[in-house]
C-alpha cells in the first residue's frame, strides 16, 4: 500500500474488508437529524466505517456541521448560513425527519468532533469556499482536538484549494472529487497526503472507471458514491442505493465493489455493510 499518513484503524480496516462503508451525513431518521454527532454515532452503530458530514462557516468565522443551501428544508429559513453570524446561528433550532421543530441546535464542529473522538473515522465534506482561507479554520479545530489522523478532508477538484493545502503544510488526509483521469494526474502533482479520490462518472466503460486498477495499485482509497440525490443526478454510472435495495444489490453495490471501489458512500449503512460481509 502507498505510504499514506493514515491512522492504524484505517490501515487495518482496508486489510480486513473488501470495501468500507461511508454513511452520508450520518444515519438519520425520526428525531436523529442528519449532520449531527448523534447521526454519526448511529451510523457507526449500523456498521459504517466512516461517518461523512458537511461543514459551513458563519460570516464571523464560526464552523458548524451543516449542509448549506439546504436551509429551507432543514431549518425553515431562506438565508444561507454563510451569511449569518454565530450568534444568529446559535438561536436556530433544527427540524427533524417528520418536519417537527426540535430543541436541537445546529452543532458546532468542535462539539461534534469531541463526541466522535475515538469512535470512528470521519469524512469532512463541503467545507470549501472561494479560497482556502474558508477551510483553514476548520482544519485548525480538527488539529486542536487531536483528530487530524481520523478525519479525511474532501474537496471538489480545485487547484487553488490544493495550493492552499500545500502551503498549510500539515499532514491532512486529503481526498479530491474528480471526474477525469486528467484531474487525478493534476492532483498527484501536488505534494499532499492524498489518501484517495472520489470518482464521479456517468457510464460504466468510461476512462475514469478503467483507471481504477491503477489507483488501487498506488494504494489509494477509491470512493464511490451510491447515494441517490434526486431524480436526475448520476454519480456512479447509475449504480446506486435505490437500485441496490429495490432491484439488485449485485447489479449496483456489487458492481461498484467488483469495479475496484474500496469505499462506498450510502444512505443505508446497515444494508450495505451486511451485503459487503456476505459478498466477502
Amino acid at each position: 500500500m502507498k505510504d499514506l499518513k493514515v491512522n492504524e484503524k484505517l490501515k487495518n480496516l482496508l486489510s480486513e474488508k473488501r470495501a468500507l462503508v461511508a454513511c452520508h451525513r450520518g444515519a438519520h431518521g425520526g428525531n436523529i437529524i442528519q449532520n449531527t454527532a448523534e447521526a454519526c454515532l448511529a451510523a457507526y452503530a449500523l456498521g459504517a466505517d466512516i461517518a461523512e458530514f458537511d461543514v459551513v462557516r458563519s460570516s464571523d468565522g464560526g464552523y458548524y456541521v451543516f449542509h448549506d443551501t439546504e436551509e429551507p428544508c432543514s431549518i425553515g429559513i431562506l438565508n444561507n448560513l454563510r451569511n449569518l453570524t454565530s450568534e444568529q446561528i446559535d438561536r436556530i433550532r433544527l427540524v427533524n425527519k417528520y418536519g417537527c421543530l426540535t430543541s436541537q441546535k445546529i452543532p458546532k464542529l468542535s462539539e461534534v468532533l469531541k463526541k466522535l473522538k475515538g469512535k470512528g473515522l470521519i469524512n469532512m465534506d463541503r467545507c470549501w469556499g472561494k479560497d482556502f482561507e474558508y477551510t483553514v479554520g476548520a482544519l485548525e479545530i480538527i488539529a486542536s482536538e487531536g483528530m487530524t489522523d481520523s478525519v479525511i478532508v474532501k474537496s471538489n477538484f480545485d487547484e487553488n484549494f490544493m495550493q492552499g493545502l500545500q502551503a498549510y503544510g500539515k499532514d491532512v488526509m486529503y481526498m479530491a472529487i474528480v471526474s477525469s483521469v486528467e484531474e487525478i494526474e493534476k492532483v498527484e502533482k501536488f505534494p499532499l497526503n492524498t489518501v484517495g479520490f472520489e470518482l464521479l462518472f456517468k457510464e460504466d466503460g468510461c476512462e475514469l472507471v478503467k483507471y481504477i486498477p491503477r489507483l488501487r495499485e498506488k494504494g489509494y482509497l477509491v470512493w464511490g458514491n451510491s447515494i441517490t440525490l434526486n431524480d436526475t443526478a448520476i454519480l456512479s454510472g447509475g449504480h446506486d442505493d435505490i437500485g441496490a435495495l429495490l432491484e439488485s444489490k449485485d447489479k449496483h453495490w456489487g458492481w461498484l465493489v467488483d469495479a475496484g471501489f474500496n469505499v462506498l458512500q450510502t444512505d443505508f449503512p446497515q444494508a450495505l455493510s451486511d451485503y459487503i460481509k456476505q459478498k466477502m
